[in-house]
């Protein structure tokens, strides 16, 4: 079979234009997916900074919590444990002390101190103010305990205007978290005795604990 013959033009096309367009598409394809790679990397280190120094700044504020708790566990030990007014006055000063915290909070077990009965029954008679929760003998307010009198006062910051403090008897002294705390403080192979729980939601706060 006799191949037809193309003329100078077809040629200088054939040969010509339509190798140097090959070329230049592959150059400019080659090109593309060097410079998708490199923005790749670039995309993921820069993710990885920011998680870096995301995890930095929730070190430094989880240090700063553990830090906080070990200090009022070692007040408590060192003879604040049992003075309730003092106790009250002090987890509100701590929480003054530190704007990131939501709260703060001492947690009694059941009679700990053997006063949960004179406690509730003075607070029955006189309701003591916020204003005055100093260590006076004005009494404590029932708001630092449940309905036993066990002492378990909660500060906490308003979510509308965190400048305000108000007080509440914590919750959940049952649940996973308090019980997990107990667990890892009576557990003797823990040497570690601070826990930090997962993110959680608290009304409307994403907060740890």
């Amino acid at each position: 079979m006799q191949i037809p013959s193309i003329g100078i033009r077809q040629r200088m096309l054939l040969f010509g234009f339509l190798p140097a367009i090959l070329i230049l598409g592959c150059v400019l394809w080659l090109n593309y997916q060097r410079l998708r790679s490199l923005l790749f990397e670039f995309s993921e280190e820069n993710l990885r900074d920011r998680a870096r120094r995301v995890a930095a700044d929730i070190d430094r504020g989880t240090l700063e919590a553990v830090t906080t708790a070990r200090t009022m566990a070692i007040a408590a030990e060192s003879g604040l444990f049992g003075d309730r007014a003092a106790s009250l006055a002090y987890a509100r000063h701590v929480l003054e002390a530190n704007p990131r915290f939501c709260g703060a909070y001492f947690g009694y077990e059941p009679d700990a101190d053997g006063l949960d009965k004179s406690s509730l029954e003075e607070a029955s008679r006189e309701e003591a103010s916020l204003a005055t929760d100093s260590g006076d003998d004005a009494g404590l307010p029932k708001k630092s305990m449940d309905a036993t009198g066990r002492f378990i006062p909660y500060w906490f910051r308003d979510t509308q205007d965190p400048s305000k403090l108000d007080l509440t008897p914590l919750v959940l002294m049952d649940g996973l978290y308090y019980a997990g705390c107990k667990e890892r403080f009576l557990d003797g192979s823990q040497l570690d005795k601070a826990m930090v729980t997962e993110p959680y939601d608290y009304e409307g706060r994403f907060m740890v604990e």
